[in-house]
C-alpha cells in the first residue's frame, strides 16, 4: 500500500475492480453448449497464412460455442480475398457440421460472399463450395459491432469494405466472324478481382456489343454492393454518349443508352473514361473467348451465355422465330389490310383480339387470356410456383392456375411440366416411388447349406433371461431354419430369404402365446420344429426331408399310431432309410427344378410392376433417398425425403452405383437404383 512517501488509498473503485478480477478468475470465459432453438452466429477471419472462424450464440448474453482455425496450403494462400472468406466458411461447416445441422446459422460478414455463392454462372471450385454449403440454409447478415469480451482474442477479422473505396471496371465488346461477345474485369479493394466472359447467341453490331459489355459490368458491380465506380472502355462512342458529348441517333442504341444510364445512377460518383486499346487488353481477350470453349477451360473466369439482347431491342424479323405472337400479329395486320388468308389461318385468327396494343385470346374458362412471350411465361410460372402466393403443385395444376390467372401461350402444358420437374424443392420433397426400378434377380443355391440368409427379429416382450430378439438363419436350398433367442444385438442387417421365414415364425408365435407374451422363448423350439417338418411351396418338400432324406416322426403319431408306427421292423426300417438316402439326390434335383419354376413365376409377376430407372451415363446428377439416420433432426416432419445432388461415378451393373459429391469426393458405400432418382436442373 505504500511506496516511498506516497500513501495509497483503498476506495470503492478499487473494491469493484478487485471483485471483477475475482469473478473473472472464478468464472473464466470458456466455451459453452449451445441452447436449442436459438440461432448461432459465425464470424470469419482470414490473413495471408491463416483462416479462422468463431461460432457464437447470443441468447441472454453472448457466449462462445466453438473456435476453429486452419493454416493455408501454399496453393490456398494465392486465393483471392473473397475465396479465402468462402474457404473459411466451408472449413467451419465441415468441422462444426452437427452445429450447422441442428441450428440456424447466421454468417456475420461485410464481404459479398453470399452474392457470389448464389450467382448461377460461377465456375471452378466455387461451384462445389456453393453446393456443399447450400444444404445448411445459411443466412448472411452484415457484421456490425462485435459484442462481448469472449471474442477479444479472435484473430484478424477482415477489414470492412468502406463505401467510399472506389471500384474499377474495365469492359470491352467484340464482334468477330464466328461469334459476338464481351469481356468484363472488375477490381475492388484489397486485391478483389472478378473476370467475366459473355458470349452472345444473337446478332449485334460492334457498338451494341460495347453497350452489352457496359451493362453487364454495371450489373455485376451493383451485385457486389459497390457504391463508387470508375469505368474504363476503349469505345469512344460509348464514352461520348454516356458523358453527353455525342448524340444518340440510332433507335436501338438509344434503348441501350437509357438502360446503361439507369444502372449508372446506382453509383455515387460514377466516372467513365476512354482508354487506349493496349490498356484494356484483358477485357478485350475475355470478349473474344470462343462460344465452344468447355467450362473446364475457364475455371478462373465467370462465363455467361446471353441468348437475347439485354434491352430486347432486336428487330421484329430477328425474334419472329422466338416470339409466337409475331406471326399472329402479322396475319391480323394483313387481314385488316384486306389480304385474304387461308381458311385454317382465318379460323385461327378469329380466336385472337388486340386490346390496348396487347394480344389476347378468347378462352373457354375465362372471357379473354393475355398472350405472353416465353420470358413472360417463365415469370408467370415462377410466381405461381415459387412466389408469395405460389403453391408447389404438379404440372397440370400449375397450367390450370396459369389459365385461371388469365395468361396463355401455346406450349403451356410442356412448359409447366418442365418447370415443375426442375423445381429443386419439389424434387427434394417428392414422394418416394414404391414401384420396383429394376427387374428381380433371385439368388439360387447350388447345393444344400451353401448359402444362408440371416436376419434379426424383434424386439419382443422380455422373456426368460431378458431375451428380446431372435437371430434367424435360413438355408437357401432346403429352407432349413435355425433360430436363437438373444438378449442384445449390436447390428441390424436384413436379408430377403430370412425375412420370409421371419413372417412365418412371428405369425405362429402370435397365435400360440395368447396373453402370455413373455413365454415366446419357450415356444420358439416348437415353432422351429413345425416349420422344418412342413412342405414348402418353392421346393415341394419339407426342409427336414431335403436335409435327412426322410420325413420325421410327428408327435401326433404317438397319440394315434399310424401304419408305419404299428408295423415296425427295425431291420426293414434301416434298409428303407438307406434306400431313401440313395434317392435323396433325385428329390433334391426335383426340388431345384421346382424352385426354379417358382422363381421364374415370381420374377414374371414382379417384373410386370417394374418402372425401369437406370443411369447409363457416368456423370449424371441424381438425388439420394434420405434415410432416417441422415434426416435433419431439427426439421422433424419437415425433413426432405431426398438429398443431393450427387454425381454417378461408376455403374457396377445390376442396379448398383458408386456416387460422388459434385466436388469429386467419392462416397464410401455403393447405392442401389431403388434409392436414387434423376436430378433435373
Amino acid at each position: 500500500m505504500k511506496k516511498g512517501s506516497e500513501v495509497g488509498a483503498w476506495d470503492a473503485d478499487c473494491e469493484r475492480a478487485f471483485a471483477a478480477v475475482k469473478d473473472l478468475l472464478t468464472n473464466p470465459p470458456v466455451m459453452n453448449r449451445p441452447l436449442p432453438n436459438v440461432e448461432l452466429q459465425i464470424y470469419l477471419g482470414v490473413s495471408d497464412e491463416v483462416i479462422n472462424a468463431a461460432l457464437v450464440q447470443d441468447a441472454s448474453e453472448p457466449c462462445l460455442i466453438y473456435f476453429v482455425s486452419k493454416v493455408l496450403q501454399p496453393a490456398e494462400t494465392r486465393y483471392q480475398q473473397v475465396e479465402k472468406v468462402a474457404l473459411a466458411l466451408l472449413h467451419a461447416s465441415r468441422r462444426l457440421r452437427p452445429y450447422f445441422q441442428s441450428h440456424q446459422v447466421v454468417v456475420r460478414t461485410d464481404h459479398p460472399i453470399s452474392k457470389i455463392l448464389r450467382k448461377p454462372d460461377i465456375a471452378g471450385r466455387m461451384v462445389s463450395w456453393a453446393i456443399e454449403l447450400s444444404e445448411f440454409g445459411l443466412r448472411f447478415e452484415p457484421r456490425g459491432s462485435i459484442k462481448g469480451q469472449h471474442l477479444a482474442g479472435f484473430a484478424l477479422e477482415l477489414p470492412q469494405v468502406q463505401s467510399s473505396e472506389c471500384w474499377n471496371l474495365y469492359v470491352d465488346g467484340a464482334v468477330g466472324r464466328m461469334s459476338v461477345g464481351a469481356g468484363v474485369v472488375l477490381e475492388g479493394p484489397d486485391g478483389f478481382l472478378i473476370e467475366q466472359s459473355l458470349v452472345f447467341k444473337f446478332k449485334a453490331s460492334n457498338n451494341q456489343a460495347e453497350y452489352e459489355a457496359l451493362i453487364a459490368g454495371l450489373t455485376l458491380t451493383s451485385d457486389m454492393g459497390a457504391r463508387s465506380l470508375t469505368c474504363r472502355t476503349d469505345s469512344q462512342l460509348v464514352v461520348g454518349q454516356m458523358m453527353g458529348e455525342f448524340q444518340v441517333k440510332d433507335d436501338q442504341l438509344l434503348r441501350y443508352f437509357h438502360k446503361a444510364n439507369t444502372l449508372a445512377k446506382n453509383f455515387q460518383p460514377f466516372v467513365i473514361k476512354h482508354i487506349p486499346w493496349e490498356e484494356n487488353a484483358r477485357a478485350d481477350m475475355l470478349s473474344k473467348l470462343s462460344a465452344d470453349k468447355e467450362r473446364g477451360q475457364l475455371t478462373t473466369v465467370i462465363r455467361q451465355v446471353l441468348t437475347e439482347s439485354s434491352v430486347e431491342c432486336m428487330a421484329l424479323e430477328a425474334v419472329a422465330g422466338d416470339d409466337w405472337r409475331t406471326k399472329i400479329l402479322r396475319m391480323m395486320a394483313d387481314q385488316d389490310k384486306g389480304v385474304s388468308l387461308k381458311p385454317a389461318d382465318a379460323r385461327k385468327m378469329a380466336r385472337y383480339v388486340t386490346i390496348g396494343g396487347d394480344l389476347y385470346r378468347r378462352g373457354f374458362s375465362v372471357p379473354v387470356l393475355k398472350c405472353v412471350d416465353p420470358d413472360q411465361a417463365t415469370y408467370v410460372l415462377n410466381k405461381l410456383h415459387n412466389g408469395i402466393y405460389g403453391l408447389h403443385t404438379g404440372a397440370k395444376a400449375l397450367r390450370a392456375r396459369a389459365l385461371r390467372a388469365r395468361y396463355y401461350w401455346p406450349t403451356m402444358e410442356n412448359d409447366a411440366k418442365a418447370f415443375a420437374e426442375k423445381c429443386e424443392r419439389c424434387q427434394a420433397h417428392a414422394n418416394i416411388s414404391h414401384a420396383p426400378p429394376a427387374e428381380l434377380r433371385a439368388i439360387i443355391s447350388p447345393w444344400p447349406f451353401a448359402k444362408w440368409g440371416m436376419d434379426i427379429v424383434g424386439p419382443f416382450p422380455p422373456g426368460r433371461a431378458q431375451k428380446k430378439f431372435i437371430l434367424v438363419a435360413v438355408d437357401y436350398f432346403t429352407k432349413w431354419v435355425e433360430a436363437e433367442a438373444l438378449a442384445t444385438i449390436s447390428a441390424k442387417q436384413t436379408n430377403g430369404q430370412a425375412e420370409a421365414a421371419n413372417k412365418t415364425i412371428v405369425a405362429e408365435l402370435k397365435r400360440r402365446l395368447g396373453e402370455r407374451k413373455g413365454a415366446w422363448v419357450d415356444e420358439l423350439p416348437e415353432v422351429l420344429w413345425a416349420y422344418r417338418c412342413s412342405p414348402h411351396g418353392t421346393t415341394g418338400e419339407s426342409p427336414f426331408n431335403l436335409t435327412y432324406g426322410t420325413d420325421s416322426m410327428l408327435p401326433v403319431e404317438l397319440g394315434g399310431p399310424s401304419l408305419r408306427r404299428q408295423v415296425h421292423d427295425l431291420q426293414l426300417n434301416e434298409e428303407e432309410l438307406r434306400v431313401e438316402l440313395d434317392s435323396l439326390e433325385e428329390r433334391r434335383n426335383r426340388a431345384v427344378l421346382h424352385a426354379e419354376a417358382c422363381r421364374r413365376l415370381v420374377e414374371r409377376r414382379y417384373n410386370t410392376k417394374v418402372r425401369p430407372r437406370s443411369f447409363h451415363q457416368e456423370g449424371n446428377l441424381v438425388w439420394r433417398k434420405t434415410g432416417d439416420a441422415r434426416k435433419e433432426q431439427a426439421h422433424e416432419k419437415l425433413s426432405a425425403k431426398w438429398d443431393g445432388p450427387f454425381r454417378i461415378l461408376e455403374d457396377l451393373q445390376n442396379g448398383a452405383y458408386r456416387l460422388s459429391v459434385p466436388g469429386g469426393r467419392p462416397l464410401r458405400n455403393t447405392w442401389n437404383v431403388s434409392h436414387l432418382k434423376f436430378y433435373f436442373s
